[in-house]
């Protein structure tokens, strides 16, 4: 059995800046851009949405902006206020994964499989937009399972000969029974059996941060090729 997890929205986390990611301003990473703001938290948007802001250890406020998978490279810009900050996104190349998917329905579902897809939609957006003032306990999450990483971030995915979207979790290889615990501490705000990521847990860990921990027999679904 595999179990699927995902980093699916990072916003503002009011988190020590020793405890930040890497800086990685590509698609799929997390950039750190200095601010020239004073006294209170800066309202910072990037893509309409609020990003993550803290205080290094001179004082100086920081902007940590995780990066789609989707982002092009280039010129990027935060909104700060009423006025811009310019940050760059530079390229980064992932891998292709080729799957074979003997069950087409994952690949083209049904008409019935849109209508269901199209009617879980809403609760899986509902939970990815979750936000409160809570603030997280961690920001650097741990693996939910002990088990081999089967299948790594950001893989460009071909299934079936198809292309479809970037993988935008991690996979791991583990027996069935194997404990699943949050990466967090969190509440649980969305849990279901849904078409594509199966029995699905949504955890908000506070202030934006939600992660999806998907448990799944994918590989009896598919083989890598």
């Amino acid at each position: 059995m595999r179990f699927r997890t995902a980093i699916l929205a990072l916003s503002m986390l009011p988190v020590l800046a020793h405890a930040l990611p890497d800086h990685l301003p590509a698609p799929g990473g997390v950039a750190v851009v200095p601010l020239e703001a004073n006294g209170a938290r800066p309202d910072v948007r990037y893509t309409d949405r609020p990003v993550l802001t803290v205080r290094d250890s001179n004082g100086q406020w920081l902007a940590v902006v995780g990066i789609p998978l989707s982002a092009q490279p280039g010129n990027h810009a935060l909104r700060v206020g009423d006025r811009e900050v310019p940050f760059e996104v530079h390229d980064r190349e992932y891998a292709t994964q080729r799957l074979t998917i003997p069950n087409e329905r994952m690949v083209n579902p049904l008409p019935a499989d849109l209508e269901r897809i199209a009617s879980e939609r809403p609760r899986i957006v509902a939970a990815l937009n979750t936000f409160n003032e809570r603030p997280p306990e961690a920001l650097r999450l741990v693996a939910p399972a002990e088990g081999r990483r089967s299948s790594a971030f950001g893989l460009r995915r071909v299934l079936n000969d198809q292309p479809r979207n970037p993988h935008a979790g991690i996979d791991i290889a583990a027996p069935t029974g194997t404990p699943i615990h949050a990466p967090a501490p969190g509440i649980v705000v969305e849990t279901g059996d849904f078409f594509y990521a199966g029995n699905a847990v949504f955890v908000d860990h506070g202030s934006g941060l939600i992660s999806a921990k998907r448990l799944m027999g994918f590989s009896r679904l598919c083989k890598s090729r």
